[in-house]
Parts: C-alpha cells; structure tokens; sequence
C-alpha cells in the first residue's frame, strides 16, 4: 500500500500465500476500516517485461497480468483472471470458474477444475478444459482445442485447428475457417465446416458431412460414411465397413475382411489397396499399393494400377486401363475397347480375338500381339513402334520413332520428331502435322509422299516408283531401275544402283548420278539445278552445276551459267557456253571455260587454265601466286597468305587479299587493288590504276613510267633507266627517284626525296620533308650485323630467345633483308620477329615447316617470289616474309635492332645459330649528278649528296646539306630560320649562299659558338653555317647578294 501525498508504502509481506499471513483489518486514521476480504479484491498481481512466475492465493477471485516474456500465471482457488500478454505463456486456472487470455505469443491454457472460459489469442495455440463445462476459443492461426470432461464448447477461429471430442462436446466452425479436424474418443458425426475426422481409443463410427472429408479409422472395426462430397475413407487395422456415399470417394483397403459400399451414380471412386483385390459393384477404379500382387476389376470401365511388384491385372468386362506400373506385369483385358500400359519388356499383356479393339501405350520399344490393334508411344525416349497383321493404328510421341504397321492397311501417325515409317502396303497411310519434324517413309512398293512429309527411300526388290510432294524432298531409289520425281520443292534425288530416270520438278534440285545410263529430266525455267556425279558427266539442257565425286574425271557443261566442282583426281573441266565458275579441287586440274565471262578457282600452281581469244571477260581466283595466261583478263587473290599476282598484254583487274601482296598488271592498263596487308604495285603503263582503302597497310608502287599515288598509297619508288616524274599524295610519302633525271613532288605530309642517280629536281611541298639529291633506290651502302655464337631456344611457352644488334652508323633504310641459321626439333612450333629500334615489329614467319626440317642459310626479303609460309622445308634460300619489311623503309638505321625467336610450344630443343641483317641505305655520296632541291612549306632537310645542287629550304626553319659538289643554297625573305652544314671534308667544293633580293647592307654577321649567324635585319630571319669556325671544309666559298658578292675570307674579318 502506498500513500498518494507522499509515495511512502507499507508492505505486507508473503500476503498471496495465504489468511495467516494477513492482518484481519486496515484502520485509518478516521476511524474507517478495510476487512482482509475487502482488500483481497482491491490486489493486482502485475509481471514484469522479463519471464515471470506468478501464483495467487487459493481463495480469492484474483487477477494476474503476465506483461512481457514468458509467462507462467497460477490462479489457484477463486474464480481467477489470468492474461498472459506477450510471449510464449503457461496459464492454470485453478479451482473456481477462471478465465483465461493467452493473448499474443504462442500459449498454452489450463482451465483445470471449474466452468472455465479459455482465449488463445494470436498464434498457434493448445487449450485444455480439464474439467467442467468449458467455452474453449483458439483465435487466429492453428489451434488445439481438448476440452477434457464435460459438456464443452469449442470454438476454433480462423486456421487449420485440431479439437479433441468427448461425449457431448459442441464444435464450431464457420465457413472458410481452415481446414479442421476432429478427434473423436466416441461414435462421432462432423458438424457444418468441418473437414476431416480421426477415430481414436474405442470409438466405432464416423460420418462426414457434405465437405470432402478425410475420415480415418483406428484399430477397431469401424463404420465410416462420407456423405457426400469427394470423400477419403481410411479405416484403419480392424475389418471396416466404408460408404462414401455420394461423389469421388478414394478408400484404403488394408484387411481382408474390408467392406466397401457404393450406390449407383454415386461418383467416380477408386481404391487403394495394400493386399489382392476385386473391386465391389459400383466401383471403377483400383490402385494396389504396399505388396499386393493382384487386382481384379467388374464389369464398369475400370482403370487398375499395379505397384512396383510383378503384378496380375484382370480388367473384367468393360472399357479398362490396365497399368502395372514397375515390374513384369501381367494384364488381362477381357472384353471391351481396353488400354494397357507397358513400361517393361517383360510385361505380357493377354486378349482373345474379338475382345474389342484395343490399345498398348508404351514407354518403350514394342511389337504388338497378334490380337492387338492399336499401339501409342508415350514419354520422351527415341523408341519404335511395331504392328502385327491386323489393321493397326500407330502414333508416335515427341521424339525421332519408327513405325511399322507390319501387314495390314495400317494408320501412322508421328506426332514430333524425326519419324521413319515403313510401308508395305498401298492401303498404308502416313500422317504428318506441319512442323512435326523431318520425316522419312521407307517403302517396299511405288509411292507418293503425303502431305508434311520430306524424304522417301524405296526399298523392296523391284523397279519401283517413288514421288515427292511440295516439300525439300530427299528421295532415293533401290538396285533397280527406278523413276524419281520430286515435284516441287528443292529436292535431292538418287536412283542408286540401276539406270534410274530422275525429274526433278519445280526448285533447286539434286541429282546423285552413278550410272552413265541414268537420265535426267529438267524442264526449262524449274529452277538451278546440280548433278553430283561419281562418273564422268556432260550437263544436258536446263541443269546448271555439276559437282564430281568419287573417282570422276572429266566434267562439261552446257550453253547455261554452270558451276563445276571438281574432284581430288587430275580433273578436266570445260564450261561450255555460258557465264561459268570452274574449281578443279584438289589435283593437278584442266579448266576450259569456253564463250561467256567465267570465273576459275584456283589452289595449285599446277593447275592449267586456257581460254581462247574473244570468250569473254574472264577472272581467276587464286590462293597461290599466279600469273594470268592469254586470253585471261582478271585475277583475285584468295586466302590469308602473302602472295603474288601479275597479269598479261590484256587491261586487266588484279585483286589481292588481306595479305602483303605483289600487284604487277604486266602491259596493258591495269586495275590493281590491294587488301589490307603491306602491298606492293608494279607498274608500267600510265594508264594503270592502283586502289588503296584507308588504314590497309603501308603500300609501295614501282613505277617505270611518270606516276601520281592515288589515296592510301604511302610510298613512291621509280623504276627502269628514263628520266620519269614522281608525285606524292597527302600522306607521309617515300619517293624514290631511279637513275634517270627526276621531278619528285612530296606534296601535303612529312616525305621523304630520294633523287637518286640523274639531275634530279625535288620539291618537298607542304609538311616537314626530308630531301636526298642522289643515292636514289640502288644498295650503295650495305650494314650487317651479326651473332657471335649459337643461342639456345628456351623450352618454354612463350618465352623466346632474343638477340640485340646496336648499330651505330646513321642511314636511311632503302631496303632491308634478314639471313638466319636455325637448328629445332619441331620447326612448325617457332615463330620469329624483327623489332626496330622505335618498337615497330615485323613477322617474319609463324608455325611453317614440320619436324626438324630446320633454316639452312634462309633469306627473307620482300622481292622474294616465294612466300615463307607456302615453301618446303627445310628453308634454303629467298623466301617472303609473313609480314612485309617494307615498312622500316624510310626509317634511320640507328639504333637498337632486336631479332626475337619463340617457341610456341614445350617439348622441343633448337638453337639459334647465326643470323645477319642487311641494310640498304641511301648515300650522302654520289657519282655528282647535278640536283635542284625544293623544301616547300615545312622545316625540311635536304641533303644534296654529289654533284653541283641546288637546294631551297622554303618557308619554316630548315636544313640543308649540300654535300660533295660546287652547291648552291638560297635563303631570302620568308625562309624562316634555315640551317646549312656545308661540310664536304678533304673533297672541298666551292658552295655558294645566294640571298635572293637582298643586299649587303641589309645582312648582318655574327657568331654564336662555333656557327657563323647571318640575320636578315628587316625580318629577323637568320641562316646559321654550322661549325663555321671550325676551317674551310665547313665554310661556304661565296656569299651573293644583289649588289655585290662576298668571300669566306671577307665575311671572317667583319665577324673578327
């Protein structure tokens, strides 16, 4: 007790125990009083958020509040209030008529003794009446409700609740509450919204109501009635009397001694039997389950279902399925339209004649008995289905089947898959569903495909027919002398053995000849047509393509545009009239095409092509290097490898493919068109094109007449002796003059000039060019580097050996070759590279050669005819590299230079030996031929090598050598700030600076280091003679002005 004013409390120790722990009253100050009894039912006893245990005293109505945790409350005597609140509650009610409230939580309540009142709450729930007449509520979710003894009330809520019954219990249900059960100690009939009743301890009967009940017995001999509804009725052990009254009822049969009841018209109803069974009147079907053996049906149209045991089906009279399901299994149908179903070899289906027409669905492989019409397959296995002689109808399943009706007018039906139906007789009747798959019959007899059906192979022993439908049809002929005709469609036909007569009808079609006395017949306009022949074949009228097989030697054509493949024999294929494609194959092969503009495939260098003069425009397509013969006016190049391709007299087109190809029109005016590999163009003619694509390699043409590159081209080299021109593009040029008297134009990008032999005239144009007067394309130098000694090549994937060449000498690359000797014990593992000092990496070769046949003294140099990757080991000789050396053309040969070789896989042993690179590079000495050199706009130099030059740096800061020779070298207004190195060493010539109208005054001189500065005042552009102090070998003989002329010795005294 606590006073309100102050909060101060009086505490009464041990007072729920009991009386004698009470004082009898409470006086107040006033005089008032409160009695024992009174204050008794003033007390609350309150728990705690944790797990509480609390018990009131035996006489009081008390109440108790369990709060939070789990809760164990006590009411003891009293008429008792108990809530348990959250968590997981124990709740006793005690002596007295107590009310219980499991609220949230899974709780468990005890009424005990009295007329108690039980509330589960939330969650799933047990409550237990005990004794008295008690009102048991579940709530919500899956309650157990036990009102124990007496008359209780059960009310289970929402869920799936189980209530225990005694005698007299009243249990509620409403509609949609959960799917219930009720226990029953004693005889018991389900009430509304009741589903389910199990018999317990000795009670004998149950009955259903009109829900679908599940009714289980116990081990006494029960009565069960399900009423109506589609009811289970299991009685248990004991010898039970079951009645499902009206719908689909299911009974468990496991004594003997069961009985099972059935009205007419009272549903569909099956049993499950663990023992042998006859299904009672009225019963359709029977399941054995457990170890029974056998199962008898009546008289109904029963469907009996063995277990994994070796089964003994009767079907009685009727419609019956009979399924034995695992095991060999016997099935007795008897009389009427009955179904077996076999999944085992082993099962023996039995029916006398003229028991109805009936029906085997199988699983597996299976040949109908004699008296057994009809047979289905079932599941997804590819099986095969055969029939007997009666009239059978046979369907396939989903996967690729054969069906055989055997004799008999038989129906086949494939349904999916790939199916082969064999007929034997003209009443035989294949149906096929569009898109059931690709279908073959197999006839012993004349036939015509039917509708959905694609391939027809007559069989049998006689000349026979055989006919095709709107499908690709595949149809092939027997031994003898078969007619074929495959109406529309694409079609292949083969006679086979025999002088077959084949017509292939509207489409593209096929004919397999192997009979020079086979005939083909094609009419006009039904579509492009081959013959594949294993004989030598002549095309007749209206046939386009002709492929030889087998060991067929000589294949003509026709006035059509025929393609004619050969063999891997020695072929002779001639084209006829008509625009042609010839391939001779494999084999040394003869190929005339005849009038019309034909096309040869060629793979050996030993295939012979002729053509006559005025039959056409002709193309050869070759994966070797070719030469076009006469009359031949086109040649592409196929394949990966780096071949070569040259023309005739004739104009002619020439197209490489996307290796480093050599394009040479030979005479005539060319077409040349290069792939995307480093191509070289040869020509001679300037009537001659040559076509490039952007970004498809670097690209050189040789030219022996005065030539301008076309887009995409990179570099320009002149041939021959005349005095021809040579004209550059946008891009970053290499041109090269021959030993004539050149005009090279670099045009827009950063060229490079090489005059060459001759009196040269070379003109940079725009970008910052590098100009050479002589030197020109000719190995007037040659640098070689080499290894000391053998270097081994690692074992090891990918690792490799590489070996470095410094060298030291400056030279721009003209040309460059590479010599090698390597010893290895599987050459077709090994690949090698050659990697320029600015990291450029050319291929040289990759996996060519077999087992140990090793690089004796091999040279791969792009001029080479012979590619590396189509030579014959071992490698002795000039071969052409796998990727072109033409692109270090143009670079300077200083530097680091790497040869990199690889072993591509383990196993095998080798070594390097020795290997060289050759250089050549264009001279700064010449035999003196007199150059005029033009930088253009830029910062160019110019090297004026031998003889008497002229060299102009143009605009922007260049410079200018001039070399050996009395030179010349202009500077004026707009130069830009020019650079001259006048050094010719003990050759010293008498070089002039001529400043271009400007005069002596308007120069001035000064030194800087070693270099004489001679600055233009008005413009503050200068020209610096390098190491000018250093002597007359580095000096200028003249200096020219408008007004006037210098000397060497004059210009040193005003910079004295």
């Amino acid at each position: 007790m606590k006073l309100k004013d102050t909060g101060e409390a009086l505490t009464i120790k041990n007072w729920l125990i009991g009386d004698s722990y009470r004082p009898d009253a409470i006086v107040f100050a006033d005089g008032s009083e409160i009695s024992a009894s009174q204050l008794s039912s003033m007390v609350q006893a309150i728990g705690t958020a944790g797990n509480d245990y609390l018990y009131t005293s035996n006489y009081h109505d008390d109440k108790v509040y369990g709060l939070d945790g789990n809760d164990t409350l006590g009411g003891y005597g009293g008429n008792d209030e108990l809530l348990g609140g959250n968590g997981n509650d124990y709740l006793y009610g005690g002596n007295g008529n107590d009310t219980l409230y499991g609220e949230a939580g899974m709780d468990t309540l005890y009424g005990e003794t009295g007329d108690d009142h039980l509330y589960g709450g939330d969650s799933n729930d047990i409550l237990y009446g005990n004794e008295g007449e008690d009102v048991l509520d579940g709530g919500i979710e899956n309650d157990v409700l036990d009102g124990g003894a007496g008359l209780d009330t059960m009310v289970g809520g929402l869920g799936d609740d189980v209530y225990v019954v005694d005698s007299n219990d009243l249990v509620i249900e409403n509609e949609g509450e959960g799917t219930d059960t009720v226990k029953a100690s004693v005889t018991y009939t389900l009430s509304a919204n009741v589903e389910n009743l199990t018999l317990t301890e000795s009670a004998a009967n149950g009955t259903g109501n009109e829900l679908d009940n599940v009714i289980l017995g116990n081990s006494y001999n029960n009565v069960l009635n399900g009423g109506a509804g589609n009811d289970m009725l299991d009685g248990g052990t004991g010898a039970d009397v079951m009645s499902g009254g009206s719908g689909d009822d299911t009974y468990i049969v496991d004594n003997a001694n069961d009985m099972v009841i059935e009205i007419v018209g009272e549903g569909i109803d099956t049993v499950k039997s663990s023992l042998n069974y006859i299904l009672g009147a009225n019963v359709e079907n029977l399941t054995l389950t457990g170890s029974a053996a056998s199962g008898t049906g009546n008289e109904l149209d029963n469907m009996i279902i063995g277990n994994s045991y070796n089964n003994t089906l009767n079907g009685g009279a009727g419609n019956d399925t009979l399924d034995g399901g695992v095991g060999w299994d016997a099935m007795i149908g008897e009389v009427g339209d009955d179904t077996y179903v076999v999944d085992n070899t082993s099962d023996v289906i039995t029916e006398n004649a003229g028991e109805g027409t009936d029906t085997v669905k199988s699983f597996i492989t299976y040949t109908l008995g004699s008296t057994l019409e009809n047979l289905t397959l079932i599941g997804t296995a590819t099986i095969n289905g055969s029939g007997n002689s009666l009239d059978n109808v046979l369907i396939g399943n989903s996967s690729a089947n054969t069906l055989d009706g055997g004799l008999g007018a038989d129906t086949m039906f494939g349904s999916g898959g790939d199916d082969t139906y064999v007929v034997d007789s003209a009443n035989d009747i294949v149906t096929e569903n569009i898109g059931g798959g690709n279908d073959t019959v197999k006839s012993s007899l004349s036939y015509t495909l039917g509708a959905n059906v694609e391939n027809l192979t007559l069989t049998g022993t006689e000349a026979s027919e055989g006919t095709g439908n709107e499908l690709d049809n595949v149809i092939t002929g027997n031994n003898y002398n078969n007619v074929l005709s495959g109406g529309a469609g694409n079609d292949s036909l083969n006679g086979g053995a025999g002088a077959d007569t084949m017509a292939g009808g509207m489409g593209d079609d096929t004919y397999i000849v192997d009979s020079a006395s086979d005939v083909i017949i094609e009419s006009i306009n039904e579509g492009i047509d081959t013959v594949k022949s294993s004989v030598s074949y002549t095309l007749s009228a209206t046939i386009e393509n002709l492929i030889l097989t087998g060991s067929a030697m000589t294949g003509t054509g026709n006035e059509l545009d025929n393609m004619i493949t050969g063999n891997s024999y020695n072929n002779i294929l001639s084209g006829g009239a008509g625009n042609d494609t010839l391939d001779g194959g494999a084999g040394t092969d003869t190929m005339f095409g005849g009038i019309g503009d034909d096309t040869y495939l060629l793979d050996s260098t030993s295939d012979v092509v002729t053509e006559y003069f005025g039959e056409g425009i002709d193309t050869v397509r070759a994966s070797t290097s070719y030469t076009l013969g006469a009359n031949l006016e086109n040649l592409t190049l196929t394949g990966t490898n780096s071949i070569k391709g040259i023309g005739n007299g004739l104009d002619n087109l020439i197209i490489g493919n996307n290796g480093n190809n050599i394009l040479d029109g030979a005479a005539g005016a060319d077409s040349l068109v290069g792939g995307l590999g480093a191509d070289t163009y040869i020509v001679d003619n300037e009537g001659d094109v040559v076509i490039e694509d952007a970004e498809a390699g670097t690209d050189t043409v040789k030219s022996s007449t005065t030539y301008m590159l076309s887009a995409n081209v990179e570099n320009l080299t002149l041939t021959e002796l005349t005095a021809i021109n040579g004209t550059g593009n946008g891009l970053n040029n290499v041109i090269t003059g021959n030993s004539g008297d050149n005009s090279l134009y670099g045009m827009d990008g950063n060229d490079t000039l090489c005059g060459g032999v001759g009196n040269d005239i070379l003109l940079g144009g725009t970008g910052d060019d590098v100009i050479y007067g002589d030197g020109g394309g000719e190995t007037v130098r040659s640098i070689s580097m080499d290894n000391s000694a053998p270097i081994t090549i690692p074992d090891s994937f990918l690792a490799g050996v590489s070996k470095s060449y410094t060298v030291n000498e400056s030279g721009i690359i003209a040309d460059l070759n590479v010599w090698l000797n390597i010893t290895h014990t599987f050459d077709r593992d090994l690949s090698a590279y050659l990697i320029g000092p600015d990291g450029t990496s050319v291929e040289l070769f990759a996996n060519v050669g077999s087992s140990g046949d090793n690089f004796q003294n091999t040279q791969l140099d792009d001029e080479a005819t012979t590619t590396i990757s189509s030579g014959t080991a071992p490698f002795s000789g000039s071969y052409r590299p796998s990727q072109a050396l033409s692109v270090f053309d143009g670079m300077n040969t200083a530097g680091v230079w790497n040869l990199k070789v690889v072993d591509n896989a383990n196993g095998d042993v080798g070594q390097l030996i020795a290997a060289q690179i050759e250089f050549s590079v264009l001279s700064e000495t010449s035999d003196g031929h007199n150059d005029t050199l033009y930088g253009g706009e830029g910062a160019d130099t110019l090297y004026g090598c031998g003889g008497n030059d002229i060299l102009d740096g143009g605009s922007d800061n260049d410079i200018l050598k001039g070399g050996l020779g009395d030179d010349t070298y202009l500077f004026g207004v707009g130069s830009g700030n020019d650079t001259i190195n006048s050094y010719e060493g003990a050759d010293n010539g008498l070089d002039t600076l001529q400043f271009q109208n400007l005069v002596l005054a308007s120069i001035e001189f000064a030194r800087s280091n070693n270099d004489l500065v001679c600055t233009i005042t008005q413009t503050g552009e200068t020209v610096r003679l390098s190491n000018w102090t250093l002597g007359s070998a580095y000096q200028v003989a003249t200096f020219q002005f408008t007004n006037t002329t210098l000397n060497a010795a004059e210009v040193n005294q005003r910079i004295a």
